[in-house]
């Protein structure tokens, strides 16, 4: 899939994007493997800081489509705030890379009572994307995600075309546009 196709698929995130997100992650603060999109190759070279680039990515996002946007930094039980619709939003954000021979997406401890809004950052192997979720996601989180034993919070895993085989029509998660995060709150 070419970088111009993908650009234009809601929720993708574009190179253009995502330079202007790694600065700002660097200002303030490598293993490659399958991956051969050049974002996707560059958040796993961030090794655990991949989260960390993923919160700055949702917030560049979030300020394309002409929020104010802050991103968290410390201890807070979520990453991001945005000021949607005139009132200021809690956004957590999950990262995770594509993995195992299932090529599965696992998000760990998250804990839905702390977030309005939950923003899954899918590194794909030629493929970045993020997908937004509110209060349908929180109740389908809560009900089929995983407890762990070393951290709070849930564990869920989507499959290689990022859904859910327990979703069955749901609608929880959708790709990150202006009128998905509107509608959401």
């Amino acid at each position: 899939m070419s970088h111009e196709v993908k650009n234009q698929i809601p929720g993708f995130v574009s190179q253009r994007l995502f330079q202007k997100a790694n600065q700002k992650y660097n200002e303030s603060s490598r293993k490659d493997g399958k991956f051969s999109d050049p974002v996707s190759r560059e958040m796993v070279a961030a090794g655990d800081e991949k989260g960390g680039k993923g919160e700055y990515i949702v917030a560049e996002m979030l300020a394309e489509m002409g929020y104010e946007v802050m991103v968290i930094l410390g201890k807070k039980s979520y990453d991001v705030k945005a000021k949607i619709k005139g009132k200021w939003r809690r956004v957590e954000v999950k990262t995770a890379g594509q993995a195992g021979k299932s090529n599965n997406f696992c998000f760990a401890y998250i804990k839905t009572r702390y977030y309005d809004l939950l923003a899954t950052v899918f590194v794909g192997y030629d493929y970045t994307s993020v997908q937004i979720s509110g209060k349908e996601g929180k109740k389908f989180i809560d009900k089929t995600g995983t407890e762990n034993d070393k951290r709070p919070g849930k564990v869920i895993t989507f499959n290689q075309w990022r859904t859910h085989s327990k979703l069955q029509g749901l609608e929880a998660f959708f790709d990150m546009t202006k009128e998905n995060v509107e509608r959401l709150v």
